[in-house]
This record gives structure tokens, sequence and C-alpha cells, in this order.
């Protein structure tokens, strides 16, 4: 009973929030992984600027796409007051029947 008690407290979290984990110094580091150290995130170490790498322009690919959906747009627009002008002349006939 005392083992369970002791092992519970062994992961408790007021128990192992504060430990810190050291890394293996024995092994290389990637040149990805982070040392531990505090850096600034200055604007040279992030690479620019945000937004940067955002394309100016559109592409012809974008383009074509655009054009594309605002065809399917149309057609279906199209056809919906076709089916509305039908039911509409057919509502009208059965009126003046």
């Amino acid at each position: 009973m005392a083992d369970d008690i002791q092992r519970m407290k062994q992961y408790d979290y007021a128990a192992n929030s504060n430990l810190v984990l050291q890394s293996n110094r024995s092994r290389r580091r990637d040149q990805d992984e982070g040392t531990g150290e505090v850096e600034s995130l200055s604007v040279g170490k992030l690479g620019g600027k945000m937004g940067d790498r955002v394309m100016a322009n559109k592409t012809e690919e974008l383009e074509e796409l655009m054009e594309k959906r605002k065809k399917r747009l149309r057609s279906s627009i199209q056809e919906g007051d076709e089916a509305l002008k039908r039911g509409r002349d057919g509502a009208v006939a059965r009126i003046a029947d």
C-alpha cells in the first residue's frame, strides 16, 4: 500500500514540474537541433521579413483556375435562372387553365 502511494507520488506533477533534463553531451548535435541557449529572434536569423516569400504576381496556372471557376459559376447561375423561368411559366400556365 505504501509502495503504491510512493510510486504514484513519483509521477506527480509537483515533483516533476521543475526538473530539467540534461542532454547527452557525448553525442554529436545535429545542426537543426537547438542548443538550449537563449537566442534573439532578430531579422537576420529569421531569414527576412514576414511576407517576403509570397509571390507578388499571379501565375498563369492560377489565372486559368480562377477563369474556370468563374465560368462554372456563371453557367450554374444561368441554369438556375432558366429553371426558375420554366417553373414560373409552368405555374402561370396552370393558373390560366
